[in-house]
C-alpha cells in the first residue's frame, strides 16, 4: 500500500542576543545564546564568516574560529 506518515514536532529556541565584533579584517556577528541563567555560548554567524573568507581569500574555518577567540575575550 502507498501512505505517508506524519508527525508534528515542537521545537523550542533559547534565548539569544546579537552583537557585532570588528576582526582584522572585517566585521562579524556573534549570537550569545543562553543556556541557563548565568551560562552562555558564543556562536559566530555563519554567513558572515563566510562572506569575510571570501573576500580576504583565508579559510573559512580561520575567520570562524577568530571571531570564537575575539568574542571569548570581549565577552567572557
Amino acid at each position: 500500500t502507498l501512505g505517508v506518515r506524519r508527525q508534528q514536532i515542537m521545537r523550542n529556541s533559547l534565548p539569544r542576543k546579537m552583537k557585532t565584533i570588528k576582526l582584522h579584517n572585517g566585521d562579524v556577528r556573534i549570537k550569545l545564546v543562553y543556556t541557563d541563567e548565568s551560562e552562555f555560548k558564543l556562536i559566530p554567524e555563519y554567513e558572515d564568516c563566510r562572506k569575510l573568507a571570501e573576500e580576504t581569500n583565508e579559510p573559512l574555518i580561520n575567520i570562524y574560529h577568530q571571531a570564537q577567540t575575539e568574542a571569548k575575550k570581549q565577552f567572557n
